[in-house]
C-alpha cells in the first residue's frame, strides 16, 4: 500500500511525516517540538496536542523513569541512543512497546533531539513469552529439587530404622 502525497507538503516533508516510524523531536527542555503523523496517530491526539508537552509525558511510568535517567544520560554523554526499548502510553491508555533511537542536532543554534520509535508489539510478547516460559521452567525444577530433597530424607529414615529380622 502507498501511501498518497500529503497536500501542501514537498517530498522530504511528506517522507517525515508519513513516516512508517514514529517520530519525535524534542527541545534541550524536554518539551515537544515537533512530532510525526505516525506518532500523533498512535498518541490518539493530534500532533498540535502534543507538541509543547513534556517529551516524558508520553511513556509509561517506568519507562519515563528509563527515560528522564538512562535515555537522558547518553544523550549527555553521547549525544546519540540506540535501541532502548520503552512504553508509550496513548491518551486511551493504550501502552505501545518500541524501540528508540535518537540523536542530537544543532540548528540555528538551538540544541534537538531526534528520536525514532519503531514498534515492537510482536518483540514485546515473544519476550513476555520466553519469560513466562523461564519462570516456569524454575518452578519446576524447584519443585523437582523439594521432591529428591524429601525422597533422600524419606531414604534416611529408611536406612535408620532397625532391621526387624536382626
Amino acid at each position: 500500500m502507498t501511501t498518497p502525497p500529503t497536500p501542501g507538503l514537498n517530498a522530504r516533508e511528506s517522507w517525515w511525516e508519513n513516516a512508517p516510524t514514529g517520530q519525535l523531536v524534542v527541545d534541550a527542555h524536554g518539551m515537544v517540538y515537533a512530532c510525526n503523523a505516525q506518532l500523533a496517530e498512535w498518541m490518539g491526539q493530534p500532533a498540535s496536542a502534543l507538541e509543547g508537552r513534556l517529551a516524558s509525558e508520553l511513556f509509561d511510568p517506568a519507562s519515563r523513569a528509563i527515560y528522564l535517567g538512562l535515555f537522558a544520560f547518553r544523550m549527555a554523554t553521547m549525544g546519540r541512543v540506540d535501541e532502548v526499548h520503552l512504553v508509550l502510553r496513548s491518551v486511551h491508555h493504550d501502552d505501545i512497546p518500541v524501540l528508540c533511537c535518537a540523536v542530537r542536532h544543532i540548528v540555528d543554534d538551538e540544541r534537538l533531539t531526534q528520536i525514532s520509535l519503531l514498534p515492537i508489539h510482536r518483540k514485546n510478547r515473544l519476550e513476555s513469552e520466553l519469560i513466562h516460559a523461564r519462570q516456569a521452567a524454575e518452578k519446576a525444577a524447584e519443585e523437582r529439587a523439594q521432591a529428591l530433597a524429601e525422597l533422600e530424607r524419606a531414604m534416611q529414615q529408611l536406612n535408620n530404622m532397625p532391621n526387624p529380622l536382626d
